[in-house]
């Protein structure tokens, strides 16, 4: 059976990748000299074309066809033509001898924001295999882990055009093999998809700021991670995780029960009732009237906010300029780069912006107010330690005024307090009215 007749009817029809895919496959299964080099007239660029040659001739050292393009690549070569006239010269092989259209001219080629993942083959340890293109290694064959992928640098990264984004790659829950969202059926095994897929794993986003430039996230070490997933899942730590002491410890335990003992003895002392007998051992009283003068004042404020109050006259002096309150206004954006794995062997970069904003001072105009104001000034007190002393206002000499006439040094009487304590012999001082008091 030839199982590159498939192969070969796919390129016919033009679609690349398609066949690609089924090559990987086949090469997986039963490689053969052909196969590399329909590969090789496959790659994407010169040093790509030129490897799987390689293989093909490691397969058979004779195949005439493979040694012929390799000839012809090394004259190209060894005449200064660029890598572009490589991937030319397959193009021109491919429609000569398997029927392959040639792509169509593009004058340049169209912007894109989507590239490759990269990963590395766990068998044979190709590095740097693309997530898209190569679903299986292209040195030895072994299908593509998704677990495997990871970020390239900005040097390494191959731009992906035409990209349709259809969902996170799924993996066959019968035989594992690697699927696109798209598939209803393992294309390995034919297992329907519908139920029990598993969605590809996928990075989380980097993010670097604009100008900077991005660097590879690294080959992933997918034995260790898995051994350190199965660890912490049957509640084994590391070393590096592992606490100083862990379980019972007696004397922690011991401190916080009496702690919680001390605060359930406080919170019963405090909030139980109980009569007791007590013995009288003095009385004191105080009085005071407040007092305030009508006086010239001087104080600054805001030219919209003067001095209020009762009976306040005043007078605007001098204003200055001064900063008041700030206001936020957009100065610019700060961007930066961020990638996103997609899940299906590419990542998308995109440009995040905020919007940076600088504080304004507002300006306002701090015055100068002079007039005049009730003040309070010193109370008047009376007071006494015992019932022979009855309580009684202190007398006052009050400097009054006709509410009509006031002037400076005028007084005014603006309220009155007075408290009476009573002594117990245990220090219980204790406020009450008069009544009471006496």
């Amino acid at each position: 059976m030839d199982t590159l007749q498939p192969v070969r009817d796919v390129l016919r029809s033009g679609d690349k990748t398609k066949a690609q895919e089924q090559l990987e496959k086949v090469i997986r299964i039963s490689p053969s000299a052909e196969a590399y080099y329909l590969y090789a007239l496959l790659g994407y660029d010169a040093n790509t074309i030129t490897t799987r040659l390689q293989m093909a001739l490691q397969a058979d050292p004779d195949y005439a066809p493979a040694l012929q393009v390799q000839d012809r690549i090394e004259q190209l070569h060894n005449q200064g033509a660029a890598d572009r006239e490589v991937v030319q010269l397959v193009e021109t092989i491919l429609e000569k001898q398997y029927g392959v259209p040639k792509p169509a001219v593009q004058k340049s080629r169209p912007e894109t924001n989507v590239y490759e993942m990269l990963w590395d083959c766990q068998f044979c340890g190709t590095k740097g295999n693309l997530g898209l293109t190569h679903r299986f290694c292209p040195n030895c064959g072994s299908p593509q882990n998704p677990d495997a992928r990871y970020f390239p640098s900005d040097e390494e990264k191959v731009a992906v055009y035409d990209h349709k984004f259809v969902g996170v790659d799924v993996t066959c829950p019968n035989c594992g093999e690697l699927n696109g969202a798209a598939a209803e059926f393992c294309g390995q095994c034919g297992t329907p998809l519908t139920e029990g897929a598993k969605k590809a794993s996928t990075l989380a986003s980097e993010t670097v700021a604009a100008g900077q430039a991005f660097q590879s996230s690294g080959s992933r070490d997918l034995v260790k991670e898995q051994f350190d997933a199965e660890m912490q899942r049957i509640g084994v730590q590391s070393v590096a995780e592992k606490p100083k002491r862990g379980g019972f410890n007696p004397r922690t335990a011991a401190i916080i029960g009496i702690i919680v003992a001390a605060i359930g003895i406080f919170g019963f002392l405090f909030s139980r009732t109980e009569a007791v007998d007590v013995t009288v051992t003095g009385h004191t009283w105080e009085r005071s009237i407040s007092i305030q003068q009508y006086d010239n004042f001087t104080t600054r404020s805001w030219r919209d906010s003067p001095p209020a109050g009762d009976n306040v006259s005043i007078r605007l002096g001098s204003c200055s300029q001064e900063i008041r309150s700030y206001n936020q206004v957009p100065d610019g954006q700060e961007c930066r780069r961020v990638r996103v794995d997609q899940g299906d062997g590419t990542f998308r970069e995109q440009q995040q912006c905020e919007t940076v904003y600088r504080c304004e001072p507002v300006y306002d105009d701090m015055c100068t107010w002079t007039g005049m104001r009730w003040d309070s000034i010193q109370p008047a007190l009376g007071s006494g330690n015992s019932l022979a002393q009855s309580p009684a206002w202190p007398l006052i000499d009050l400097n009054e005024c006709n509410s009509s006439a006031l002037r400076a040094g005028c007084q005014r009487e603006s309220g009155r307090s007075e408290d009476y304590i009573i002594i117990f012999d245990n220090e219980y001082r204790c406020s009450f009215s008069q009544a009471a008091w006496e």
